[in-house]
């Protein structure tokens, strides 16, 4: 089982090429030129179904529900699908948080209303205790979840920084240290946190308004 990004030609190959550019997106897995002039990556099954990726032209998802033809599988066209990288070569990943970001759908404008913020301060108790819960998490996760952990709750706090709340330099510093100390790679950290700084600030969050201080006298 797994899920693929499908990219139509050239086209959505610059499409793609502008959010990898933009949020130094990396897609290392498994990889198919398809018979019809584009290609498919293949990831982890993520229960997401068949929608097109939000702002990526002339990309789809295949997912729950969907189907993608395998190699060597021959197109209308009379061309075959190859690997360019193949299940031998490369395992299925995660779907990088900026991506699953764009597949998501988004909430519902009543929930979104719900959910107002005020302005505060940068270094707000409440972010801080946000980026403290975070960082707690990510120190406790199992050794191969750890990079996908750092993702999701880098992305949730950098959320906090797009909304003023937090201070972007802080935030980095902070799970920078709290990764390297549980064992995660350098190189894999500074683009696991670019990844999610892109997805975070794109979505920014502030201090929800507490529903007492919505109360006229």
């Amino acid at each position: 089982m797994f899920d693929a990004l499908d990219i139509d030609g050239p086209a959505g190959l610059a499409a793609l090429g502008e959010l990898q550019g933009a949020a130094d997106l990396r897609l290392p897995g498994p990889l198919v030129a398809t018979g019809g002039s584009g290609w498919h990556h293949w990831f982890t099954p993520t229960g997401l179904g068949n929608r097109p990726p939000r702002g990526l032209n002339h990309v789809d998802w295949r997912g729950r529900g969907g189907c993608v033809l395998a190699p060597p599988s021959r197109h209308i066209s009379d061309r075959t699908y190859r690997w360019l990288v193949s299940l031998d070569q490369a395992v299925l990943p995660e779907v990088p948080v900026v991506l699953r970001t764009l597949l998501e759908p988004r909430a519902p404008s009543s929930e979104r209303a719900g959910t107002s913020t005020r302005p505060v301060p940068v270094g707000h108790p409440y972010g801080r205790r946000v980026l403290a819960d975070e960082l707690a998490r990510l120190q406790q996760a199992r050794p191969r979840t750890r990079n996908r952990t750092l993702n999701t709750c880098a992305f949730k706090v950098y959320r906090y920084v797009g909304g003023g709340v937090l201070d972007v330099e802080k935030v980095t510093e902070a799970f920078t240290d709290t990764a390297l100390a549980i064992g995660l790679d350098p190189a894999e950290v500074r683009r696991t946190l670019a990844s999610a700084r892109a997805a975070g600030l794109a979505h920014p969050r502030g201090v929800p308004i507490d529903p007492q201080e919505r109360r006229t006298p």
